[in-house]
């Protein structure tokens, strides 16, 4: 205790105050520092936390990312179709059923009773004609997992030259020229080469217009399956309803509503079954590494707030 006395005129004061060290100053003002910043490193923990987990939840669903990006007129070939996806899983359990020595076959030969054709998703369609199909109707419908009926059926109109309407594709929508009928251009489920690739996006270069045939048929549920060869390099595809969302986007007009691509081919990783995508739960390195070092920043943390407030020396 150290004793003061007020000498200003008229103040008539004077007692004990306690006396603190420079040391207790210090830690008095990093206590304070630390009191007005202390939110910003929860902050940073919660949010490094959140990363962690978040990523865990996105490798669990089966999703890997945004469709890859190609500039207009280009095209991109796609990734590997997930292992949680209904095609891939059907294909799967078809050559589990076959004899050993057709399982040992690579996936992409042609080989009875599994699809002759490579499954992907997420392309981009930008230079028509630049990778013709080379393989048949039947084979692209068979791949995409639409009913025998629905096959035999489109495949007999393609062959006797039968379309329903004839179509202009652009990147905003995919237009029938008679009926006006929209159907979306970034959801579709096109062959290219020796593959069927899912979520297949319209990429033309601005104003660019192919023309395709249309052709339509209804499964055993009377489902309509709605499918468009273009002209320019015959790739059998699979094509569906515009939703509202989308038709806000499009030109004027309000052409009629058009049909859903079928379940399997608009299977979306995000709402998969939690118990299809659990064997792909386990969290990567980087996932584990950074929920550890957000758990020793978060006990540092509270160690250097333990003692920056332990209290001013005594006396």
């Amino acid at each position: 205790m150290r004793r003061y006395a007020c000498t200003a005129e008229g103040c008539g004061w004077q007692g004990l105050l306690p006396r603190h060290t420079k040391t207790t100053g210090r830690g008095h003002q990093r206590t304070l520092k630390l009191r007005r910043h202390g939110w910003l490193v929860p902050l940073v923990l919660l949010l490094a936390v959140g990363v962690g987990v978040a990523a865990v939840t996105i490798k669990a669903l089966g999703y890997d990312g945004a469709a890859p990006f190609a500039p207009a007129g280009e095209s991109h070939y796609g990734r590997p179709l997930p292992a949680a996806h209904p095609l891939q899983v059907k294909f799967v359990e078809q050559l589990a059923a076959m004899p050993p020595a057709v399982q040992a076959v690579e996936a992409t030969a042609p080989v009875a009773g599994l699809p002759a054709l490579t499954l992907r998703r997420q392309c981009s369609w930008g230079r028509p004609g630049g990778n013709p199909y080379k393989g048949t109707v039947e084979q692209a419908l068979q791949a995409a997992g639409l009913p025998a009926e629905v096959v035999q059926a489109i495949a007999l109109q393609v062959k006797n030259g039968q379309a329903v309407d004839r179509l202009d594709i652009r990147n905003g929508s995919i237009r029938a020229q008679t009926s006006g009928r929209l159907f979306d251009s970034q959801n579709v489920a096109m062959t290219y080469g020796k593959t069927l690739c899912l979520g297949t996006r319209v990429n033309f270069v601005h104003d660019h217009v192919e023309k395709a045939s249309l052709y339509e048929a209804a499964d055993a549920q009377g489902q309509m399956v709605a499918v468009m060869v273009p002209d320019v390099c015959g790739n059998v595809s699979v094509i569906g309803q515009l939703t509202n969302g989308r038709k806000k986007q499009m030109a004027s007009g309000t052409p009629d509503e058009t049909r859903w691509l079928p379940a399997q081919l608009d299977w979306d990783p995000k709402h998969a079954n939690r118990e299809v995508a659990s064997s792909n739960t386990v969290p990567e390195p980087q996932t584990l590494l950074i929920v550890a070092l957000a758990l020793a920043m978060l006990g540092w943390q509270r160690r250097k707030r333990q003692a920056a407030t332990s209290g001013p020396e005594k006396p």
